[in-house]
């Protein structure tokens, strides 16, 4: 799969998204797109748990495109936003050509305040200098990273009205 700016290769991690240019900070890197589904209509454990992106306490972004192969980093060169409700994939620091694309899934995580059952976790595997070896909810990351990705603006509405309290 290919876009004229970004590749599905081979990576450390099974299959990731690569850059075939360089991008600025800033730049849009590609636009989340599918079906929104509530989480009653996703079965956990099943391809849509695994690629939505949750994009309100109960809702998912599903697709079945590029972003899908995007994988996480705990020093991600990526964050996800919200622009007038389309949620878009912009660089977070200047990406060179061929670099793997990368997010830190925490930002978008907040799993915990409804789902039944044991706590969503991940094991990571992003071999960064500063892997949290454990991809949890945002709510449990560092204060550091948490006031960071604020600053960047890519944490959603929803998780910071939630962790204000």
């Amino acid at each position: 799969m290919k876009t004229s700016c970004l590749n599905v290769r081979k990576s450390k991690n099974g299959n990731g998204v690569f850059a075939d240019k360089n991008f600025e900070h800033g730049e849009v890197i590609l636009y989340f797109e599918g079906k929104f589904l509530d989480d009653e209509d996703i079965e956990f454990g099943s391809y849509e748990d695994q690629h939505g992106l949750q994009i309100d306490k109960r809702t998912y972004l599903v697709s079945y495109g590029l972003d899908d192969f995007i994988n996480h980093s705990c020093s991600p060169n990526c964050g996800v936003k919200e622009f007038n409700g389309k949620f878009i994939l912009v660089a977070i620091r200047s990406i060179k050509k061929f670099e793997e694309i990368t997010f830190d899934y925490s930002t978008w995580a907040d799993y915990s305040t409804w789902m039944k059952g044991p706590l969503w976790k991940m094991k990571c595997s992003c071999g960064s200098k500063n892997c949290r070896d454990i991809i949890l909810d945002f709510k449990f990351i560092p204060l550091h990273l948490k006031k960071k990705y604020i600053k960047l603006g890519m944490v959603p509405k929803y998780t910071l009205e939630k962790n204000k309290k």
